[in-house]
């Protein structure tokens, strides 16, 4: 449960931090990798919550699953957004450069 909770920060986080970039770096596929291993997050997550309201070995069998999918995207959004932030520092010039 904890993991879904991160995965839910990190689609706030996510969704703050696209909304300061300008528009085409938003259209950096790092950056779109990011916000697709969010919301599959977040859908696992719901499906986590609804099937954990319910009983019986189904219902838990679901509910792991989806908790430990949401675990695994998890991990996978640390990934995808370190490799987001150096595709746009790669793309921003320092300050030293600019005064070169």
């Amino acid at each position: 449960v904890e993991h879904a909770d991160d995965a839910a920060d990190a689609l706030e986080e996510a969704a703050f931090l696209t909304s300061l970039l300008a528009e085409p770096l938003r259209e950096q596929p790092s950056v779109a990798r990011v916000g697709e291993l969010a919301a599959s997050a977040v859908g696992l997550y719901a499906r986590a919550v609804a099937s954990a309201r319910r009983t019986g070995s189904a219902a838990l069998q679901e509910t792991l699953e989806a908790v430990d999918g949401v675990a695994t995207l998890e991990r996978e959004m640390d990934v995808a957004e370190r490799e987001a932030a150096r595709a746009l520092l790669r793309r921003t010039r320092s300050p030293r450069s600019s005064s070169s």
